[in-house]
């Protein structure tokens, strides 16, 4: 005979999710759920437009004009916030925009150097400086590091 709880209380087991001491855990672990999902879904998004770019972006060499502090070189072991000028691949004219470099480690970042990017034809103001795709299970390294919170 057997006398297991799943086949002997099935319908306790299942209305001791809705006892009330446990709705407020029930209610973080759904709420932590749709946050890893959220945060999945952008960073996919994310990671899938920079492909994009990266494949069918224009090359364009641009000038760095700023680099945000009062400094003329810095390490690029780090995300750097760099001022470029360059020129837009449709109409020509010179574009300025503000944004993070990429981490290079061992790189160096000066003003007046000039960089390869690749500028989003349709919209010129997006740009980016990397040359390869990174790791797409990069992209996914917060999402599931909340997996085990979940569970």
């Amino acid at each position: 005979m057997d006398h297991s709880t799943a086949t002997a209380y099935p319908r306790a087991a299942s209305r001791s999710w809705l006892e009330i001491n446990v709705r407020p855990w029930l209610a973080v672990t759904l709420l932590m759920f749709v946050a890893a999902m959220t945060l999945a879904t952008t960073s996919y998004i994310a990671a899938r437009a920079e492909r994009r770019l990266i494949a069918n972006g224009t090359p364009r060499d641009a000038t760095v004009v700023g680099l945000g502090r009062d400094t003329r070189q810095l390490p690029r072991d780090e995300e750097v916030r760099a001022t470029l000028e360059y020129a837009d691949p449709k109409s020509g004219r010179t574009m300025t925009s503000e944004r993070l470099l990429h981490r290079k480690p061992g790189g160096l970042v000066a003003l007046k150097q000039v960089l390869q990017i690749r500028v989003d034809p349709d919209n010129p103001s997006i740009w980016t400086d990397r040359a390869e795709p990174p790791p797409i299970m990069q992209s996914f390294t917060v999402p599931l590091m909340l997996v085990p919170v979940v569970a």
